[in-house]
């Protein structure tokens, strides 16, 4: 198993200690995935908006799983905050990093397609904040030679639908993005990881009824690190998705337009 892999050995087979940063780390599915590498003996870094809550997080890690972990209080919308953040995260990682979570997003509440304020912060917060994000995380990782990154990606974007149009096109472009970044660091020692979960019943989505389909932060946080471990690159969770999304990406445009779901 690779060094930097989701647990973490030495030679002798005992787990030895990794950094790991979670940028987006009050979202549900990043705080259930942080539980599970802090109970892993994990040294946390977490980037968020809400350092209030971060911090309550942090101090509930600490006493549970007697791990260190720092918060660092980020407003992803801003480029002169994300650019800190990253210098942050080196001036705190001189021996390097093990492995990045990229967990924030936004789901409109109101499901106005044609808005264009709304459309326009949801491909700003899902993609184009995210991808600058990726690029100087990237980099980071690349000059180390070695860590895995991992995106939060997301169903809606394996083909366009009328509801959450802005949400789906914004993912779409994210996984292409991911597709490509995977392919730019082949053979550098890096990893890059697309997660594509369906419906999860986080905060996110409390404005929506609640289906068979849904599932939960803790299971999504434990396919992160089954896709990790495993190495698969592309994962659905939970793992049926993917052949659901198989049978909509055959369903032919002409009876796909008339449908809304």
């Amino acid at each position: 198993m690779d060094r930097h892999a989701a647990v973490v050995r030495n030679t002798q087979g005992l787990r030895v200690s990794s950094t790991t940063a979670v940028f987006g780390a009050t979202s549900a599915i990043a705080e259930a995935w942080c539980e599970r590498r802090a109970a892993q003996g994990d040294r946390l870094l977490l980037f968020g908006r809400n350092l209030e809550r971060m911090d309550a997080f942090a101090a509930h890690l600490r006493v549970r799983h007697q791990t260190k972990v720092q918060t660092i209080q980020v407003d992803f919308d801003d480029a002169a905050d994300r650019i800190r953040a990253i210098e942050q995260l080196v001036q705190w990682t001189p021996d390097g990093l093990n492995t990045v979570l990229v967990a924030y997003g936004w789901l409109p509440v109101s499901d106005d397609a044609l808005d264009p304020q709304q459309t326009a912060r949801a491909l700003s917060i899902n993609f184009t904040t995210v991808v600058d994000l990726l690029c100087r995380l990237a980099a980071r990782l690349e000059e180390q030679k070695r860590g895995d990154l991992v995106v939060l990606s997301s169903v809606a974007g394996d083909r366009g639908r009328a509801i959450n149009l802005a949400y789906g096109a914004a993912k779409a472009g994210l996984s292409a993005y991911m597709s490509g970044l995977r392919a730019q660091l082949n053979n550098s020692g890096v990893s890059v990881y697309t997660i594509k979960p369906g419906p999860v019943d986080t905060p996110m989505t409390a404005h929506l009824p609640k289906g068979a389909l849904f599932t939960s932060p803790e299971r999504v946080a434990q396919d992160i690190d089954k896709a990790i471990l495993r190495r698969r690159y592309v994962c659905y969770s939970p793992w049926w998705w993917q052949w659901i999304m198989l049978v909509i990406k055959l369903i032919p445009e002409r009876l796909f337009m008339k449908v809304r779901f």
